[in-house]
């Protein structure tokens, strides 16, 4: 979920009702009514808004310490962004910037 983001990760999962249904029509001789093509068809289209959105503008990271696994190309793990305090347990200093982001850990703010 950290590569998509919590928010997508759980849409991912949201899939599955939708699977699930296009499954059982067949597999059970249902006929599909229109009100549950529209309500289905409804459905689908806010799952994938959620899922394809962009969002990026500039943005403060607050300072933070902690620990995990460092990724070389984050954009927030830069020689100039981070001190490494022992192991994997580093210091981000404050960050400004703009990118675009996934709605994560990392991005929390208010519009």
């Amino acid at each position: 979920a950290r590569l998509v983001g919590a928010a997508r990760g759980q849409v991912i999962f949201a899939l599955a009702p939708f699977v699930g249904a296009v499954l059982a029509w067949p597999v059970n001789g249902e006929r599909v009514r229109v009100s549950t093509a529209v309500a289905f068809v409804t459905s689908l289209v806010g799952v994938l808004v959620v899922a394809t959105s962009r969002h990026g503008h500039v943005h403060t990271h607050e300072p933070v310490e902690h620990a995990h696994p460092i990724d070389p190309l984050d954009p927030h793990h830069t020689a100039s962004s981070i001190e490494l305090v022992s192991g994997n347990r580093h210091r981000h200093l404050a960050l400004r910037h703009d990118h675009a982001h996934l709605p994560d850990i990392h991005h929390r703010h208010v519009h």
